[in-house]
């Protein structure tokens, strides 16, 4: 057993370096606007894609004034390059979201993992 705990650790490191190289981004779903979909306290596993690849229907985090938003692509306008999105527990759509604010499509949701990362973030910024 005590053999297991550097190999752990260099597995997350070896894991952490991988995901920072790719450009993947995890974030912790902090609200109930996607919900069943994507649940409060879940980790997002966000992966970079292309413009021209994102689809109606996919789930994608994009940078806003505030911060990060994750929520469900309901229409394309290729011309502009945007995209309006909108959360399953909205009542409308959000403001449309140029193609430079994506920062990818939700690849993954780990329910129950965003509370370490949102407890680890916090205590981080209070240290800061």
């Amino acid at each position: 057993m005590k053999a297991a705990g550097p190999l752990i650790f260099a597995a997350a490191i070896a894991a952490a370096v991988l995901i920072s190289v790719s450009g993947i981004r995890c974030y912790a779903v902090l609200t109930g606007s996607m919900e069943p979909v994507l649940p409060v306290g879940s980790l997002l596993v966000v992966v970079p894609m292309s413009f021209d690849e994102l689809k109606v229907g996919q789930d994608i985090t994009y940078k806003t004034a505030g911060g990060t938003v994750t929520h469900r692509i309901v229409a394309i306008d290729q011309a502009a390059r945007t995209v309006t999105t909108q959360g399953l527990t909205n009542n409308v759509a959000d403001t449309p979201v140029t193609a430079e604010n994506i920062v990818g499509r939700v690849q993954l949701c780990l329910p129950w993992m965003g509370y370490p990362v949102k407890i680890l973030n916090d205590t981080k910024r209070s240290f800061a």
